[in-house]
């Protein structure tokens, strides 16, 4: 990709939790403390590990807590890595403390390639082509 994102943040629309600043290929631990506000002493101070790749518009997070965490509404697993994209939902703890990825500025959108269109005659060709069984 061409363009590059000049800041990436975890949002949240929780007013008790602060927006989490990610810095470019520096892996930084989330969960219970002063930066996020999260109290929860179900929480891990080292919950989840994330690192934001802002040539790839990825965020990388892994789950390093005991309590599961969630991304985009499913379950994560100790030490499994997750790759998150802009606009992507990361749970600290499983259902709370809910935050956004937010790339700045946001990727370019790509345009998908539109579906070919089924030709009529190709169909007409294949069932004429096609072996019939005969029934006993």
């Amino acid at each position: 990709m061409s363009q590059e994102a000049k800041s990436c943040y975890l949002k949240t629309n929780d007013k008790s939790l602060l927006t989490v600043y990610l810095p470019h290929n520096k892996p930084i631990f989330v969960g219970r403390s002063p930066e996020t506000n999260i109290t929860d002493t179900q929480c891990s101070r080292l919950q989840v590990q994330v690192c934001a790749d802002y040539q790839k518009y990825n965020v990388y997070i892994q789950q390093n807590g005991k309590r599961s965490s969630g991304f985009n509404g499913f379950k994560m697993r100790k030490d499994i890595k997750f790759i998150g994209k802009h606009d992507d939902y990361l749970e600290i703890l499983y259902g709370k403390h809910i935050y956004q990825i937010e790339f700045n500025p946001p990727p370019p959108k790509i345009s998908l390639i539109e579906k070919r269109i089924r030709d009529s005659e190709t169909c007409d060709e294949y069932k004429e082509n096609s072996c019939k069984i005969a029934k006993n």
